[in-house]
């Protein structure tokens, strides 16, 4: 849950940012997140016009999914521990 209420809020953050200064030009500041961004990887991804943004939310939404997937494999593996 912490991880979900702290991915809502970058992207209500993310969306304040992209909103409130169009012309903010982050995608140019040559870190190493923005070069992997900017490859166009991205592009598919149509909410935010910055790639970092983009990039970021992917990186959550893995995040997420990844732990999802850990906690139903571990609670399968508890659940068959008790029945043996």
């Amino acid at each position: 849950m912490i991880t979900i209420g702290l991915l809502l809020m970058l992207q209500l953050v993310f969306w304040i940012v992209d909103v409130t200064f169009p012309a903010l030009t982050l995608n140019k500041a040559g870190t190493f997140v923005n070069n992997i961004a900017g490859t166009g990887a991205f592009d598919w991804i149509t909410i935010y016009d910055n790639p970092a943004f983009q990039f970021i939310t992917v990186i959550g939404v893995l995040h997420i999914i990844y732990l999802v997937i850990k906690t139903i494999t571990l609670g399968v593996k508890v659940k068959n521990k008790k029945f043996v």
